[in-house]
């Protein structure tokens, strides 16, 4: 991550690093605090949602960081959600990415783009994790006034299966029962090591095996703990106690 400069990397570090330990409002309030210092914003909002078999999103519940309160019930009562050119992104591709691209992809609608402009809600960034096993969702979207540094999408798809897991437990939401799962002792080493940043290569290296079997391992992984990619199964792995950064 050549990309980070030394400052960015020590804090996006520290931002993991707390995640584990959110599990209530106040924490993940101080977990916005400190993003807020590695990539700064006006307002934060953020949610959990259930896709049904049909690909409908279904909100289950939203917790707001520092939008305004009127504007919330505003969304709520109108069901914006259902024309919001981010949340339609979102249901497409849950990586990182501007609002700017989702309005050129999905339009500008009015009123409700005119209405969010009343409140200040112009531009930003928006970054989320789809479960694969359960089809939860988490939707992260900030607020911002001041162009962002080029690579806040990477930064972001970074945080967002440790945040993504701090939500979930701050709404109680349950785990999915595959994140009970058993994994074999290779399965722990191999894990483990692609929570210490090994590639594929290296750790077939470390573990005398073929790149093939550690991709194969890693896939099983993923299925068993019901996350949506590698990174997302090491959040599990580490929020669940299977693993140990230490």
């Amino acid at each position: 991550m050549e990309w980070l400069s030394r400052r960015e990397a020590v804090r996006l570090l520290e931002l993991i690093d707390a995640s584990r330990s959110c599990a209530d409002m106040e924490r993940l309030k101080r977990l916005f605090h400190s993003l807020n210092d590695l990539l700064s914003f006006d307002m934060a909002v953020c949610g959990t949602a259930r896709f049904d078999g049909a690909g409908t999103m279904n909100a289950q519940q939203i917790i707001n960081i520092s939008y305004p309160e009127e504007w919330l019930s505003l969304y709520a009562e109108h069901d914006f959600a259902a024309v919001d050119p981010v949340v339609r992104a979102h249901i497409a591709d849950f990586s990182a990415k501007p609002w700017s691209e989702a309005y050129l992809k999905w339009g500008r609608p009015q009123p409700f783009l005119s209405l969010a402009e009343d409140f200040g809600i112009r531009k930003g960034y928006s970054f989320g994790v789809l479960s694969s096993n359960d089809r939860t969702a988490s939707i992260f979207s900030l607020c911002v006034s001041e162009k962002y540094p080029v690579h806040t999408p990477q930064i972001l798809d970074i945080l967002a299966p440790y945040f993504h897991e701090a939500l979930r437990r701050t709404v109680q939401t349950d785990l999915p029962s595959a994140c009970l799962a058993t994994l074999t002792p290779r399965e722990i080493e191999v894990i483990s090591w692609l929570a210490n940043g090994k590639n594929y290569w290296e750790i077939s290296v470390i573990l005398g095996i073929s790149e093939r079997t550690v991709k194969f391992h890693t896939s099983t992984i993923v299925q068993k703990l019901g996350a949506a990619n590698r990174s997302h199964a090491v959040a599990i792995a580490i929020s669940t106690g299977l693993i140990s950064l230490a």
